[in-house]
């Protein structure tokens, strides 16, 4: 077993003034000149010296972690924003990602001041669609408050439907000359309907010049082109004579 050590014993515990005694005894052999200041004293000032040292201690500690912690208050996310289909011109597709080493609080989109919703992404990003041209900003906000905004110019989305530059007859045929600089014409997608529901054939369509002709109608015709980003041109094509 395990032997305890014994408890100090009452009896061998300096009184004050044996005390007293036998440090003026310490002083004559070391030839110094009695202590004035008694025992109980110094005793007392020990005690002092050992809980103000605790309580500085714990100060300088305290200091410390502050000061450990102070660099995380001022960490910034990292944020990146990369189109995804650079050659489609109906819309555009942006994935977001952030780097952060704190959590993420909150993250928004919006293109010349409107929200945009935002999904997650399979690799733990986001993603977001834009249909128009203009300023996207993206805003991160991190569990530390730190704020982070990102602006990128959207360019390159067909917004606009195709133009006609004029129209002419000839030989009983009328033609139309289109113009789409963006995503160009949809030329499969060109449908002509008369007034009585029923569709009408495009007579031809030369898409390197743009032109698409149909024979001259009896009576007016609506026809609809399409470009490829989805805009739709309406045209009502009256009787002429050629």
């Amino acid at each position: 077993m395990k032997k305890r050590n014994p408890s100090p014993d009452p009896m061998h515990t300096l009184d004050h003034h044996a005390a007293n005694g036998l440090l003026n005894s310490v002083y004559a052999a070391c030839d110094l000149s009695p202590s004035t200041v008694p025992v109980e004293v110094l005793e007392g000032w020990s005690n002092y010296k050992k809980s103000k040292f605790r309580i500085v201690r714990m100060i300088t500690y305290g200091i410390l972690v502050i000061l450990i912690l102070l660099p995380v208050m001022f960490f910034q996310p990292a944020v990146s924003v990369e189109r995804t289909d650079v050659d489609y011109t109906a819309s555009a597709s942006y994935q977001v990602e952030v780097k952060s080493f704190l959590p993420t609080r909150d993250i928004s989109a919006e293109i010349n001041g409107n929200s945009i919703p935002m999904s997650r992404s399979e690799t733990g990003g986001y993603l977001l669609q834009v249909s128009e041209n203009g300023t996207l900003t993206v805003e991160v906000t991190s569990a530390n408050g730190q704020i982070v905004s990102k602006e990128y110019e959207v360019a390159y989305i067909d917004t606009e439907k195709p133009a006609l530059v004029r129209s002419y007859s000839e030989d009983g045929i009328v033609y139309l000359v289109l113009r789409d600089p963006y995503s160009g014409i949809d030329y499969e997608g060109i449908t002509a309907v008369g007034s009585d529901g029923k569709e009408i054939e495009t007579e031809s369509a030369d898409e390197k010049e743009g032109i698409i002709s149909y024979k001259i109608p009896k009576d007016p015709i609506t026809v609809s082109i399409p470009d490829k980003a989805g805009n739709v041109l309406s045209l009502l094509v009256s009787p002429v004579e050629s």
